[in-house]
């Protein structure tokens, strides 16, 4: 069965997945990556750095990756993380991912904002106008304070990401919303070296949830 192993955006702690996990069970050996240890229900961060947890995801990854039977998923921080995975390979001559899926990410090179150059009030504005975070939470103080803690964690790590291009051996598919801000096809196709899968749907940066029946039966297509 081929393993599909997906990669969250910042701040989810992967349980943007749930019931992903759930409805592709059937279809795929599923693997939901958290980008952080979890100790007591409350997030444990050990790592201070992008290097340090690119570290730490190798070794799960490098474990799973056995055999060229497995898709790589990522969303927003997810193709970021995806896509370094797949260069740790290449350069240690492990099996490669039949296809990474790159979803809600502008080009690889593009580089995050410091979220340190934010104050609260402006960051948390900036990621709301993004959506992920649910009205139940935005209304609920002591929530929403969790819920941007973690997320300006994980933008903090991902504002040290810096794109180092290796050859493209899988086949790559770019999924955006078309009212995200986004990159082209022509940008995507230069940046990596090989011409990309590029879809545009309709909605914002998390558009993935208005069109999960679609992106499945993709996801079906790909399967070996």
């Amino acid at each position: 069965m081929t393993k599909l192993i997906l990669f969250p955006y910042a701040g989810s702690l992967g349980l943007g997945y749930n019931q992903w996990t759930r409805q592709l069970k059937e279809n795929f050996e599923v693997h939901r990556i958290v980008y952080t240890s979890l100790k007591e229900g409350v997030r444990d961060y050990e790592c201070t750095s992008w290097n340090e947890l690119m570290d730490l995801l190798y070794k799960k990854i490098e474990v799973l990756a056995e055999n060229e039977d497995y898709i790589f998923f990522g969303h927003s921080m997810g193709s970021r993380a995806a896509y370094e995975m797949y260069k740790r390979l290449w350069e240690n001559g492990k099996p490669l991912p039949s296809r990474i899926i790159l979803s809600g990410c502008k080009v690889l090179s593009t580089i995050t904002e410091d979220p340190d150059l934010m104050n609260e009030q402006e960051f948390r504005e900036e990621y709301i106008k993004l959506g992920g975070i649910s009205d139940d939470v935005l209304a609920c103080d002591e929530l929403a304070d969790l819920a941007f803690a973690d997320l300006r964690k994980d933008v903090k790590l991902l504002s040290q990401y810096r794109f180092k291009p290796v050859p493209m051996k899988s086949s790559v598919t770019v999924l955006n919303g078309d009212l995200d801000n986004i990159s082209s096809k022509e940008e995507w196709d230069e940046l990596l070296g090989t011409e990309v899968e590029w879809k545009l749907y309709k909605g914002k940066h998390f558009f993935i949830y208005d069109h999960e029946q679609e992106i499945f039966d993709d996801l079906y297509s790909y399967a070996l």
